[in-house]
């Protein structure tokens, strides 16, 4: 690593933020960022630093807007946030950047007018309001044709749209209603939406983890009676993680043969919902909650995990290359095996049964003294290999599971080292079958 780069890693950084203004007191937005320099300015610092400045105007923009527009953003929704992240990415390049030192100290400051900004936040209600607009139109023409399916995906644009307007909510485009657009789109959703189901052939999936599904259950989308094609669907475990996505067939029909078990519990439970984002052709992901509406059972299913478990082999070795005594229950692989037996569900391969898991686990402890801090540092490390036979998929990782310095007077505590290394390596297995 170059002198440069160091500097940068050791720099101060300050990222300005504002207290909140009224919206009468016109100001700028602006973005800060002050750095102690031991060396003149290079390239890479002024591009870290440029950087630095972007998230600081972000910041401040969103305050801005706080002020400016008697709003304030719901900062747990994936759509209003996407939205902001679109307008924000169109403020920065209208910046007007300046630098200049205070003694050490370099200032590196974006900033824009506050006439500019207003300027973009129209042009980004314009646009996502004709959206909006054109969608209500096409959804409305759909049902006018009683064209379900393409009423239900248009309404979901229009609201999706309509999220992104800042400031004073657009009106409803029905003559004499007293609700917002919003409001509406999502009282015409919510109409379509309640007639909507998903249904599953059957509740339960069995497989072997690491294994697609075969035999698999299917799912089916229907508005009343009307078969709904080309509706994708997400499946997720109860934590949020995606296994699979999938998607109706024209006859409505999606097949879920292709999932890989995961590696979990006995009846786990997962769950299948439509994925919207992915429905309009939009890059997040959502559901018809983050529309602001509400589902019921007919429109998602939660099934249950019927896992078989898998088999394995192990190969174990924990060496020490210092004068380190190795414990009895840490030298060999038994802990480990009762791990991957009670907590991962699997069974050791014996007999006529045939591995589906191979692992290869080495650890090695070692120690060192240092004289100028009068220590002695534990150190373990571990090596994993895990391979699954029938699939081909390898996955291997390697890292410190535990390290601890004492006085070099003191005894070692042995005991609470090796409890904590071996606590780290179950957690790296665990999460290392997870990612398979």
């Amino acid at each position: 690593m170059n002198h440069s780069v160091r500097t940068v890693c050791c720099i101060v950084v300050l990222l300005s933020t504002f207290g909140a203004l009224t919206g009468s007191q016109a100001r700028p937005v602006e973005g800060v960022v002050r750095l102690k320099l031991t060396t003149p300015v290079t390239k890479e610092i002024s591009a870290q630093a440029q950087r630095f400045a972007q998230d600081s105007l972000r910041i401040d923009m969103w305050s801005w807007i706080n002020e400016n527009y008697d709003m304030s953003w719901d900062t747990t929704s994936i759509i209003t946030n996407y939205h902001l992240a679109n307008l924000l990415n169109a403020v920065v390049p209208k910046a007007r950047s300046e630098s200049r030192f205070e003694g050490k100290e370099w200032i590196y400051t974006l900033r824009i007018a506050e006439d500019s900004i207003a300027a973009i936040i129209a042009a980004n209600n314009s646009r996502i309001d004709s959206a909006a607009s054109r969608f209500w139109d096409l959804a409305a023409n759909a049902r006018s044709r009683d064209e379900k399916q393409g009423a239900f995906i248009a309404a979901v644009a229009a609201i999706f749209y309509a999220m992104g307007h800042i400031g004073t909510p657009a009106p409803s485009p029905v003559p004499g209603s007293t609700v917002t657009f919003l409001d509406e789109a999502r009282r015409n959703l919510q109409n379509i939406f309640s007639r909507m189901s998903i249904t599953a052939s059957d509740m339960v999936i069995t497989g072997k983890p690491g294994i697609p599904a075969k035999d698999a259950p299917f799912m089916e989308a229907k508005i009343d009676s009307v078969p709904f094609a080309g509706l994708p669907l997400r499946v997720t475990l109860s934590g949020g993680r995606e296994l699979f996505i999938t998607q109706t067939d024209s006859s409505g029909r999606a097949s879920l043969n292709n999932m890989v078990i995961p590696y979990v519990t006995q009846g786990t439970f997962f769950t299948i919902t439509p994925h919207l984002g992915l429905l309009i052709h939009v890059p997040i992901i959502f559901g018809v909650k983050d529309l602001g509406m509400s589902a019921t059972q007919s429109q998602e299913q939660v099934m249950i995990l019927k896992v078989i478990p898998a088999f394995y082999t192990i190969k174990y070795n924990a060496t020490a290359v210092s004068q380190v005594a190795i414990p009895v229950d840490f030298a060999g692989p038994a802990y480990i095996s009762r791990f991957l037996q009670d907590s991962c569900q699997l069974r050791q391969q014996a007999g006529s049964s045939v591995a589906d898991l191979v692992f290869d686990i080495a650890c090695q402890i070692s120690s060192y003294q240092s004289d100028a801090t009068e220590s002695i540092t534990l150190k373990c490390e571990a090596k994993i290999d895990v391979l699954q036979l029938k699939t081909g998929v390898h996955s291997q990782r390697q890292e410190t599971l535990h390290e601890i310095s004492v006085e070099q007077n003191k005894d070692l505590p042995l005991g609470l080292f090796y409890w904590q290394c071996a606590s780290n390596l179950r957690r790296m297995i665990k999460q290392m079958l997870t990612e398979l």
